[in-house]
């Protein structure tokens, strides 16, 4: 059996500072199960203090009994088994000063101390973070019902258009679901939705209804403009945002039983912006047959200039390809167009120009499907 050594009790301090290595020191002195047995009793009393005792104080002082009581215990057994070794040397004695041991203890303790404090802080100032709510979306009244409220005035921004060629820039980079403009005139519906689909600059869907804008025209697919006024669209109108549509009352759907309205978006009205932005003409030939052709915006770019009591000017005939006067295909009714074969473009009709296509439209002059052909610029 080895002969029995005295333990320095400031390394038997430092080893007691060390999570696990502590178990050496007890081991060191013969009492690794009392060490064993008096460390789970002190993770008991740190549990227990925290329940109980408020959460800074307790924290501190959780921290305080896990390491002090170890370190006692540590001293006390430690000089009880110097004390019992019969070699023991006084001089070995004098040369066990518990200072340094104490004081790096001390700084142990207060560095884990700082480090605690530091980590409660932030966990107080995220909890205390608030957090933004979105403002829910009211029901939206019926038009009926709107009639027995005082309506709200509308105010209408007039933008000066611009001499140049604008592609238009985003005035926001994120949907903003933003209450829009509410006012709807006479009996038609009133909607309120959410965008679902841009299929062009002047055709969208909301709550899945395929809306198309009244008297406002934009350039077909694969014709000059077309990119730009559906982008602008995009960008006035993005999908998932909130749009209102006033239906037309005088015209509640096209030919292609789209419903036609004035919609707006953002706190602007598409069928004026796309104007004002020079994306888009009017549809001259509606202004007789839509609610919103005596609007300023209407009025300003066509409607003003054209009688509305009057039908569409019917040009001459353009040339056949028979002799036989009822040789007119009825898809094209403002003038005398012959059916297919021979299959004819735009240039073939020139000088005519935005005319009214109706199904099945067996040249395919009406691209975007709106009742309008050849309205390329």
């Amino acid at each position: 059996m080895s002969e029995k050594k005295p333990v320095s009790i400031a390394v038997q301090v430092i080893l007691c500072l060390i999570p696990l290595v502590w178990i050496y020191g007890f081991f060191r002195i013969e009492k690794l199960i009392s060490g064993i047995l008096m460390l789970i009793g002190v993770v008991i009393m740190a549990f227990v203090i925290q329940i109980f005792i408020p959460f800074y104080l307790g924290y501190a002082l959780a921290w305080l009994v896990s390491f002090l009581v170890p370190i006692h215990y540590m001293i006390k057994w430690s000089r009880e088994w110097n004390d019992n070794i019969t070699h023991y040397e006084k001089k070995f004695v004098k040369s066990n000063n518990l200072i340094p041991a104490i004081g790096i203890v001390v700084a142990v303790l207060f560095i884990l101390a700082l480090v605690g404090f530091n980590q409660i802080s932030q966990h107080t100032e995220t909890e205390k973070t608030p957090i933004s709510v979105s403002p829910q979306i009211k029901n939206q009244p019926t038009k009926s019902e709107m009639k027995t409220e005082p309506e709200l005035v509308k105010t209408e921004v007039i933008v000066e258009p611009k001499t140049d060629p604008v592609k238009p820039e985003p005035v926001q980079t994120e949907p903003v679901q933003t209450e829009p403009l509410m006012g709807c005139s006479g009996t038609a519906n009133c909607i309120t939705g959410n965008v679902t689909k841009i299929v062009d600059g002047d055709t969208l869907d909301i709550n899945g209804i395929r809306i198309r804008i009244s008297l406002t025209n934009t350039p077909e697919r694969n014709h000059a403009g077309f990119l730009e006024a559906t982008e602008f669209t995009k960008l006035l109108c993005p999908v998932g945002s909130i749009a209102h549509v006033d239906q037309d009352d005088l015209q509640l759907y096209d030919v292609h039983n789209r419903t036609l309205g004035k919609v707006t978006c953002s706190g602007g009205v598409l069928n004026s912006e796309l104007l004002y932005h020079k994306l888009a003409d009017i549809s001259t030939q509606f202004c007789s047959t839509s609610e919103f052709s005596k609007e300023t915006w209407a009025q300003q770019y066509g409607c003003a200039t054209t009688n509305q009591s009057v039908t569409p000017q019917i040009p001459k005939e353009i040339p056949k390809t028979s002799s036989d006067e009822n040789n007119c295909d009825p898809s094209y009714p403002d003038f005398c167009i012959p059916p297919s074969p021979p299959d004819l473009n735009c240039k073939d009709v020139l000088p005519y120009k935005k005319f009214t296509v109706k199904p099945p439209d067996p040249h395919g002059f009406d691209g975007d499907g709106d009742g309008i052909g050849c309205e390329g610029k």
